[in-house]
């Protein structure tokens, strides 16, 4: 293996690592839901942010939120993925949804009983529960962090608002226009 590593020309190694993932699009018809959740271990409080967009990439809806009094990350990623988004998306009477997050812990908890007894069992069950009686369909999958970067933004910006305070907006805010290009300038077809 070695010595095949040392004949490859540096071009067709530099090309092979400079391959990006990139946000993809949902079919159509289905509406996608990146969210997340920013912990931080000092103060004890998180940012939430989520983002819906359609089979353009267009954003249908996007929020942010501050919460405190979290007891660790995986309680801030549910909080990301249940406060804001998988609420608003019923709110919003959307039957068909992909789900991505870059929390493997929030699939594998809502794909099993494993953690129904966990300290955020209560938001696991409420999140299963809302998934079972308000989408027709959903699929749950894990994204690399480039591909959650609206999300990931929208929740940093969470952390500066004062605890409690939900923003909610109609497309993209101001905030992450730039990521949202990015985005679908390099959207897979």
């Amino acid at each position: 293996y070695a010595a095949n590593f040392l004949k490859t020309p540096q071009r067709e190694l530099l090309s092979e690592n400079r391959q990006r993932p990139r946000w993809k699009k949902p079919a159509e018809g289905i509406l996608k839901l990146n969210s997340d959740g920013a912990f931080r271990e000092g103060s004890k409080d998180d940012g939430w942010g989520f983002v819906i967009r359609n089979h353009q990439g267009r954003v249908i809806k996007a929020g942010a939120g501050r919460e405190e009094f979290l007891l660790n990350a995986f309680h801030a990623e549910f909080l990301g993925c249940a406060a804001g988004s998988l609420q608003e998306a019923a709110r919003m009477g959307i039957s068909r949804l992909d789900i991505e997050t870059d929390a493997s812990l929030v699939k594998a908890a809502l794909a099993s009983n494993d953690y129904r007894l966990s300290e955020v069992g209560g938001i696991i069950t409420e999140m299963k529960l809302l998934l079972a009686t308000d989408f027709s369909s959903c699929n749950i999958s894990i994204c690399n962090r480039v591909c959650n970067g609206v999300a990931h933004s929208l929740a940093a910006l969470g952390c500066n608002f004062p605890s409690g305070q939900i923003a909610i907006w109609e497309g993209a805010p101001h905030e992450v226009e730039d990521m949202m290009t990015s985005d679908l300038a390099g959207m897979n077809e």
